[in-house]
């Protein structure tokens, strides 16, 4: 009994040694024992033939639910990367003993730029189209009538405030400053003559009053010198007054020398040229169109059932092309309803401040407009995001070294995406240098 017992134990061992040895040469057989004992960090290796066996649903990886035997006995050991699945360099290093000495888990020390998995507060919105608009634009028109002399700037020049634009031609208002000022000499010649004359009246009625009770003393001649100097103080006030008249025309004349240059009310880029050198301009005529580019405002026509969230100085988030992000806060609802959409354009100040690109008017932008209530979610940074085999997958730092996550997400909130699972607040994830980076491998970070 002893010896059949022990023979059915024997054979009992060589079988599960066979199954061992087939296992062995089942992973290893098609990777080529000739290979270079250290992998290549960045080749990912096909499973072999026999290991495509196991990959029931073809994506050249084993799934926990596809290993068996050693691999499933073995799978955490053998998931380097912790990614819940087996590629092929996994399976070929555990079945070869390791990557070797000279692996460095996972390549060389990586630079990269890791950003924190946070909790903040969202609010449910919707995405409404606005424009930009210039608080200063329009054309500059000119004050008084007359030929252009000259233009100094073109369409597509960037202006200053009091830059001189154009010039019309001077010679006309300088003859009639030149005039107005002659007439303004005049009359100060006719007022000192008048006062003069005035004063020389008043002495003569100064006289009259002191031999007023002497016999040599006319009564006659008393009542006349006092009409005189009557008359003669009417005539100063009028030369006085015909004087201020002379000196309003001197200075109306200077004015519209001043006004013959015209110059930029406020800066921007001048955006239209109505007319040319040469032609005769009346009062009010355009020259120029100007914008002012860096005061602006944004223009939205929300509908009336979106309005209850939108109150003025409350802030929310404006894109471009739903790519840069921007606050904005609201400056008014304009009372005044569009019947045909119902709708009501609000206007909202933007805060561009650290905006490098060029702006224009009428340019579009979405606004991400409140309509529910505040809550608070976990949000990870969308540049930390990559896809792999179709999985969102993130890079987390522990102890220096990288480890992928695959995450779930929800809606994005700005640049960031909501976190449904796979990543809790604090958690830090790699956000740039994560195109290249390797499970496992050493890495050096910096924050943003």
């Amino acid at each position: 009994m002893n010896k059949i017992l022990g023979k059915k134990l024997k054979t009992t061992f060589i079988k599960i040694g066979i199954i061992l040895i087939s296992f062995l040469v089942f992973f290893v057989s098609e990777s080529g024992l000739n290979d270079s004992y250290v992998l290549d960090a960045q080749e990912v290796r096909k499973l072999s033939a026999m290991a495509k066996i196991l990959d029931k649903n073809n994506n050249n990886l084993i799934e926990r639910n596809e290993a068996r035997g050693p691999v499933s006995s073995n799978f955490d050991v053998i998931d380097k990367d912790k990614n819940g699945s087996l590629n092929g360099t996994e399976l070929f290093n555990f079945f070869r003993g390791g990557a070797g000495k000279k692996q460095n888990k996972g390549g060389p020390i990586a630079n990269v730029v890791v950003d924190a998995v946070i909790e903040e507060v969202m609010t449910q919105t919707v995405p409404i189209l606005g424009r930009v608009v210039s608080n200063e634009f329009g054309p500059v028109a000119t004050r008084i009538s007359g030929p252009v002399k000259k233009i100094y700037v073109g369409v597509g020049d960037r202006v200053k405030t009091g830059q001189l634009l154009a010039e019309l031609d001077t010679e006309v208002l300088l003859v009639e400053r030149d005039r107005n000022e002659a007439i303004v000499s005049q009359q100060i010649a006719r007022l000192d003559s008048a006062k003069a004359d005035f004063e020389k009246r008043s002495l003569e009625l100064n006289r009259l009053k002191v031999i007023r009770k002497s016999s040599s003393f006319s009564q006659a001649k008393y009542l006349e010198v006092i009409q005189e100097v009557v008359k003669q103080k009417s005539k100063v006030d009028e030369t006085a007054a015909q004087l201020l008249q002379a000196r309003a025309q001197l200075r109306r004349s200077i004015i519209n020398l001043k006004d013959s240059q015209i110059r930029s009310p406020y800066p921007g880029v001048v955006s239209t040229k109505y007319t040319e050198v040469g032609a005769f301009l009346k009062v009010g005529n355009p020259v120029l169109g100007l914008i002012n580019d860096k005061s602006v405002m944004v223009e939205a026509e929300v509908p009336r059932t979106k309005l209850g969230k939108l109150k003025p100085g409350q802030t929310l988030q404006l894109t471009f092309n739903g790519k840069i992000y921007y606050k904005a806060s609201v400056y008014a609802v304009i009372p005044d309803e569009n019947p045909r959409t119902r709708t009501r354009m609000v206007r909202f100040e933007p805060d561009f401040s650290s905006l490098n690109l060029p702006l224009a008017t009428n340019q579009n932008v979405t606004l991400n407009v409140p309509i529910g209530k505040s809550s608070k979610v976990i949000t990870v940074s969308k540049d930390a995001v990559i896809q792999r085999d179709g999985v969102d997958k993130v890079f987390l730092i522990s102890n220096q070294q990288s480890i992928p996550k695959t995450v779930k997400l929800g809606q994005s909130t700005g640049s960031r995406f909501v976190v449904l699972s796979g990543l809790k607040v604090g958690d830090s994830v790699v956000i740039r240098g994560n195109e290249n980076l390797r499970p496992g491998q050493s890495v050096r970070t910096s924050r943003q």
